[in-house]
């Protein structure tokens, strides 16, 4: 029904379902500096602290999976999770570790090649009683200094057979067992963790917009994991971030189904690939400069969809990155995080909505203050701004450090870089 439904939307043109996400959603909260999440590879080995502002990290490909900790039974490397910790409280930044990725030894499949690389990780431990010497190992360690734990990393179900579990060599995604599986695991994860870190939260596994990923979601959820989901986790990839709206307002709804509306969404994992300048060209990729507009107009959306976090991946990462060099010049996709959280954090998005003509206009309240955050997707258009807006002057997002430009003409051309109006 999904399927038809998006391939109907298509046929059309149209945008209505992510409209309809924006309009139903009420104001977003006070967006604080922990909406804004980071993705951060190589952090304990030489990538030096990102010069944006953050509040939130995601401890994923960062080399502290429970392979990287205990490697062998018993043996325990806790060094560079420690380093990765201290970090973060040096900077207050509040930190999610991703559970899973099983070493060899616990594995009940240590044959399977897995996608994070050798054999074992993407399958649930042979014994529940040493994932469960994990997890009190990690949440005894780090009592008061991790702020929630993700459950596993971008789930598939073997109950929806092997085509849902591998890719086209053979190789199982990151997690290959059951539903019931995962459940079991969540069950004494939550357990261990309110015995030992009442505060810490649990997120649910995070999952992926490829293949059937509503179904599994829902066989989660069925399988009784809502009850031990204190955060929904799920990676809002998407071809822009417009069309990130659908996604959302479908996890809403499988939400609404199992009872968990009023616990918080956050966005674990997003981000575009970016053209490297040096590179061969990809079709798939984008200059630093878009990808900067992506940002602001992916953070803007998702706060008007009520997501609590966004982790954007990431600061050193080749493909994805917000720099080169290994993570040591930050390009105009890291000005454009900057220049996001600049116009956001102490701000509620209150509402936002898509004109007939593609333009986007959202809302923003900030120090007693309204702005339209506004643009076009789709090209630029001279667009007349509404009387009743009442404003005096703009700046775009690009260049970030830009001064406010008196208003002199009721028409603004509106393109993909989004334009921030003040009103009087």
């Amino acid at each position: 029904m999904i399927a038809r439904l998006r391939t109907i939307l298509a046929a059309l043109g149209l945008l209505s379902a992510a409209l309809s996400s924006a309009q139903e959603m009420g104001p977003s909260r006070v967006i604080d500096r922990g909406y804004f999440g980071m993705h951060i590879h190589r952090a304990a080995a030489g990538t030096p602290w990102p010069g944006v502002e953050f509040g939130s990290w995601r401890l994923w490909d960062a080399h502290v999976t429970w392979r990287d900790l205990e490697p062998f039974k018993g043996y325990w490397r806790f060094d560079t999770l420690d380093r990765l910790v201290s970090m973060a409280e040096e900077r207050h930044v509040s930190l999610m570790l991703t559970l899973g990725s099983t070493p060899v030894w616990a594995s009940a499949r240590p044959a399977e090649a897995c996608s994070a690389g050798g054999r074992g990780c993407a399958a649930e431990p042979e014994s529940l009683e040493d994932w469960e010497d994990y997890v009190r190992a990690v949440v005894t360690r780090y009592r008061g200094r991790i702020d929630a734990y993700e459950l596993w990393n971008e789930v598939h179900f073997s109950d929806l057979g092997d085509g849902d579990l591998y890719d086209a060599n053979g190789t199982a995604y990151f997690f290959s067992g059951s539903s019931a599986k995962m459940v079991e695991l969540a069950r004494s994860t939550h357990r261990i963790i309110k015995e030992i870190d009442p505060g810490a939260m649990l997120a649910s596994p995070s999952m992926h917009v490829y293949g059937d990923w509503i179904k599994r979601l829902r066989l989660y959820f069925d399988a009784g994991g809502t009850a031990y989901t204190d955060v929904v986790s799920f990676h809002f990839y998407a071809s822009s971030p417009e069309d990130t709206l659908r996604t959302i307002r479908a996890v809403r709804a499988a939400m609404h189904d199992h009872g968990l509306d009023e616990k918080p969404l956050w966005n674990t994992e997003t981000g575009f690939v970016v053209q490297d300048p040096s590179g061969p060209p990809r079709q798939d990729a984008s200059t630093p400069e878009q990808v900067a507009e992506f940002i602001a107009r992916s953070f803007i959306l998702d706060a008007a969809a009520g997501v609590e976090r966004v982790y954007w991946y990431a600061w050193d990462n080749q493909i994805y990155g917000l720099t080169t060099s290994n993570g040591r010049v930050p390009t105009a996709a890291a000005a454009g995080y900057a220049a996001a959280e600049d116009w956001l954090v102490g701000a509620t998005v209150r509402a936002c909505q898509r004109h007939a003509d593609g333009v986007w206009a959202c809302e923003v309240e900030k120090d007693g203050k309204m702005f339209r955050a506004v643009w076009r997707a789709e090209g630029a258009v001279a667009w007349p701004l509404p009387a009743e807006w009442r404003v005096s002057a703009f700046k775009p997002l690009q260049p970030p450090d830009g001064p406010w430009i008196p208003l002199v003409d009721r028409h603004a051309q509106i393109g993909s870089n989004p334009l921030l109006f003040r009103s009087d």
